[in-house]
Formats: C-alpha cells, sequence, structure tokens
C-alpha cells in the first residue's frame, strides 16, 4: 500500500488518517514488541519516537495521532506503524495454515512495528532472563540517564539515546543503573560497533542470506539467536526470520502436536510453513499464546 491510499487530514491536535484497517491499539502497543507506549485512561497510548512524542488512538477506522503533523506521517509514521503492508492479505495467506486461524483472530488488530534499529538493539539485549516490566523499566532508565528531555502536556519524557551519546556519556552512567549481569558491557560494546560504523545496518535487510544477517547480530555481546531475530523483525529490517526461545518451542508443541529437539528445529519448522510471512506468524502466535498462558507461564521476551 502507499501513502496516497490513506486520507491524511489535519486536525487542531493532530492528524486523523482515514483507510487504515487491522488495527487495535491494544494489539499494536502490547504485544511484546516495544516498551515505550504507556496507555491513557482514554484508551490511547502515548509514547516516543525517534524524538517525537505522540498520542495514539483509533476511533470510528480512524487512526489519530495527535502532536504530529501530515511531513511527520510522511517520515516517520507510515513506516512505522508498517502502514504499506496490507494486513488483509497477510491474515489471508496465513490462514491457509489452519492452526493460525484463531491467533489471529484473537490478535487481529496487530500489527509489526519498524521500531528503530538501535533502540531494540539495546531492548533485546536487556530482555535476556527478564520480565517485560523490568524491560520496560530498564530502558526508560536509560533514557532519562543519556536521552534529551521533550515536554509534551506538562510531561517530561526522554528520547532514545543514540550510540554516539552512549559512548560519550561513558559506561559508567549505564553500570550505575544496575541492568544486572553483564547488560551494561553488552549494551556498551554495541553502542561502539554503532557508533564507529562496523556494521552496515542496511546491508542486513539485502543480505541473500538470512542466516549471515543473523550471524552478524549474533557477533555482537549478549546477542543469541532469539535476540537477533527479535531485532531484524521488530526493527522491520526482514519478516523472514521467527524468534524462538525455550517457552516459543512448547507454544509450538502445544499448538502443532509436534516434537521439537531445539529452538532451530522450531525455526526451520516455521521456514518451511510459514516462508517469507514467518515473523508475522510469530507475532501472532506469540500474542495469542502470551495472552493466554499457553505454555504454561509467561514468556521473557
Amino acid at each position: 500500500m502507499r501513502i496516497a491510499d490513506y486520507g491524511i487530514t489535519k486536525e487542531a491536535d493532530g492528524i486523523a488518517v482515514d483507510g487504515v484497517t487491522d488495527f487495535v491499539t491494544a494489539h499494536v502497543f502490547e504485544n511484546g514488541q516495544c516498551f515505550r507506549w504507556k496507555r491513557e485512561d482514554d484508551g490511547s497510548y502515548t509514547g516516543i519516537v525517534q524524538g517525537k512524542v505522540a498520542n495514539v488512538n483509533y476511533v470510528n477506522e480512524r487512526l489519530l495521532i495527535r502532536n504530529a503533523t501530515v511531513d511527520d506521517f510522511h517520515l516517520l509514521w507510515f513506516h512505522y506503524f508498517d502502514l504499506s503492508i496490507n494486513y488483509t492479505v497477510v491474515k489471508t495467506q496465513l490462514t491457509t495454515d489452519p492452526v493460525l486461524t484463531e491467533p489471529i483472530r484473537f490478535g487481529k488488530g496487530l500489527r509489526m512495528l519498524n521500531q528503530e534499529f538501535w533502540e531494540v538493539l539495546v531492548s533485546y539485549i536487556i530482555s535476556a532472563n527478564n520480565k517485560i516490566p523490568r524491560i520496560a523499566k530498564s530502558v526508560e532508565e536509560i533514557c532519562q540517564a543519556y536521552g534529551n528531555p521533550v515536554v509534551y502536556r506538562g510531561r517530561t519524557f526522554h528520547a532514545f539515546p543514540s550510540a554516539e551519546q552512549v559512548v560519550k556519556g561513558g559506561e559508567d552512567v549505564l553500570t550505575q543503573l544496575k541492568l544486572g549481569l553483564t547488560r551494561s558491557g553488552d549494551i556498551f560494546s554495541a553502542a561502539k560497533v554503532l557508533a564507529y560504523k562496523t556494521i552496515d545496518v542496511q546491508s542486513l535487510g539485502t543480505e541473500p542470506d538470512v542466516d549471515r544477517a543473523r550471524e552478524v547480530l549474533r557477533n555482537l555481546h549478549g546477542v543469541g539467536p532469539k535476540i537477533a531475530d527479535c531485532v531484524l523483525s521488530f526493527s522491520g529490517i526482514r519478516r523472514d526470520v521467527f524468534p524462538t526461545d525455550t517457552w516459543m518451542k512448547r507454544v509450538m508443541k502445544e499448538l502443532y502436536g509436534e516434537q521439537f529437539a531445539t529452538e532451530a528445529t522450531v525455526y526451520r519448522y516455521a521456514e518451511k510453513r510459514y516462508g517469507t510471512l514467518m515473523g508475522y506468524a510469530q507475532g501472532y502466535l506469540f500474542y495469542y499464546a502470551w495472552k493466554n498462558q499457553i505454555g504454561k507461564r509467561n514468556p521473557q521476551v
């Protein structure tokens, strides 16, 4: 889909976008992909992306983005909310697999977000052996320690700091946040890699061999197979990955009745079953299993 397929109207406090389908705010902002959107009393969500604070709601089939301009939609929000993808088509293709029918019905308004690569990388390094509230708290502490403040409606938000800001601020700041284990060192090491442009992020999406793209990320400290796949998928670099851990292996076993020896066998099974849409399939499966406690315990993300 193109930007021209949507009707964008300037409002007094932002913009309204017509033509957006397959969008439920709770499904979009509370599916384990992102950690910086907060639910307001009216059901809308407020967050900060690339230094821009916005309040987002979906009412009467209109996407409302407050504190945003038409230019912001073109430059940021169209891509962030994956609006170039026709989710009706995606869901139709995926539901040729009957097992996915209920997860997709349950998470009908879910969207895969195209987040900033560096933010996703840091968030998922933190995610190892952590639950979502703790991840969100740690991410917020990093933003407050290094990021630029932005005031909106009398509230102060902090932008996610660039890798360069983290390097300039020094590793001691991370250490003082008590992120646990070796995460401070892993994040600071990754910050130096990004700041010095040792990795060509864009090439990860054009690499013909997805395993090669995954391997590049796995060379970073603190990044294993699952974290690498989360970073690739949730940054929108590529959706032909299937983030898998021990919990996801149990979920797949329960839903498909298959025996999986390792997480790698789950990944290859998903690759054959879902093809290039495997990242979207994982999003629906994760949300459905997490909210319904399938697999007997909450995922660690």
